[in-house]
């Protein structure tokens, strides 16, 4: 197995294998999905007889990491990773979707919304297809960390934030904040995926056929549906 430089560690997942190494499979750091995609990803591999080793990496290293081809594995990735690294194969079945939404901590704002607001963004991150239902006149506030954007919109920094809802949720729950609530409809619904290097293609197979069972018989969107439950009920209940 090849060796990681990552900044921290988030669980080592040691299963009995037929494989000698663990395999690494990266996910990033701060990521609320980690809740639920670290325990749900080695159970997929343990149904394939492999041991798993998960690895929190920050946004900015993970490219350089699968540029280098270290990681055997990524938890979840949107459609395209392949086409920027193609050494690493997509499975199939969509394993999860991030739901881009707005978040307010102004009792005062509806959906929809007019132009003269200001809107926090995560830098250099707003998909076309959330852009085209928003007015065209917001103000973006580009910030570095969703913790930080969601303390802004709290104190009514910005007028709205952009982010995904499970984070959102999360967030609002680990900070405590009292004002922070969702606003609108989904503006966005991105599929995610695992992706898994093409040396260990000999994983493909059983790894796919499992989350295509999973998927059907429902037991994929059970375990989500657990996850984003109870944070979505606490924070109804503020």
């Amino acid at each position: 197995m090849r060796h990681l430089a990552v900044s921290s560690l988030v669980c080592v997942c040691w299963i009995k294998s037929v494989f000698a190494d663990p395999l690494t499979v990266i996910t990033l750091s701060n990521s609320v999905y980690n809740e639920v995609g670290i325990p749900l990803i080695t159970e997929l591999y343990q149904s394939a007889g492999a041991e798993v080793t998960l690895l929190a990496i920050p946004a900015p290293r993970q490219a350089f990491i699968l540029a280098q081809e270290s990681a055997d594995a990524i938890i979840v990735s949107p459609l395209g990773l392949n086409q920027r690294n193609p050494s690493y194969l997509r499975l199939p079945t969509v394993i999860s979707s991030v739901r881009l939404m707005l978040f307010t901590g102004r009792n005062d704002l509806s959906w929809p919304l007019h132009d003269d607001l200001t809107m926090g963004v995560l830098r250099g991150i707003v998909p076309s297809d959330a852009r085209d239902k928003l007015p065209a006149g917001l103000t973006l506030v580009e910030v570095n960390d969703l913790s930080q954007m969601m303390r802004m919109a709290d104190r009514q920094r910005v007028d709205v934030v952009l982010m995904p809802y499970t984070q959102g949720l999360a967030t609002i729950r680990d900070l405590q904040l009292q004002r922070v609530r969702p606003l609108g409809p989904a503006l966005s619904d991105v599929p995610m995926y695992h992706y898994i290097h093409k040396r260990h293609q000999n994983l493909v197979a059983p790894l796919s056929a499992t989350l295509e069972q999973w998927s059907e018989s429902g037991y994929l969107q059970e375990r989500h549906r657990q996850w984003w439950e109870p944070l979505e009920a606490r924070v109804n209940q503020r």
